[in-house]
């Protein structure tokens, strides 16, 4: 999958995967965050982690990581190559360490 097709501020919009850096749940709205811009978009991170390929993670109730785009990875948190800080929910923490492992 190259592209994925998303309803932006009511435009359709086709953004490549692998551009998308992580995904944000905020306020009941979902933020698909890229390097030079952020989309907003009325869906699910459910939805949105069936569609996107395998190194989309889901790290919290309110993230999905690319795993493309992480600089480190600690107990509590997630760092991105941009310098943003994303946090590691319990529910979550044991399955990410096994993605992780090698």
């Amino acid at each position: 999958m190259d592209k994925i097709k998303v309803v932006s501020n009511r435009q359709r919009v086709e953004l490549y995967v692998n551009k998308i850096l992580y995904i944000e749940r905020r306020d009941r709205k979902i933020e698909l965050v890229c390097k030079n811009h952020t989309y907003p978009v009325n869906d699910s991170l459910e939805n949105l982690s069936h569609i996107l390929p395998e190194s989309y993670v889901r790290c919290h109730t309110g993230y999905i990581v690319n795993l493309e785009n992480v600089s480190a990875i600690h107990s509590k948190y997630i760092l991105m190559d941009n310098g943003v800080i994303i946090p590691v929910g319990r529910a979550y923490k044991n399955n990410l360490e096994k993605l992780i492992v090698v």
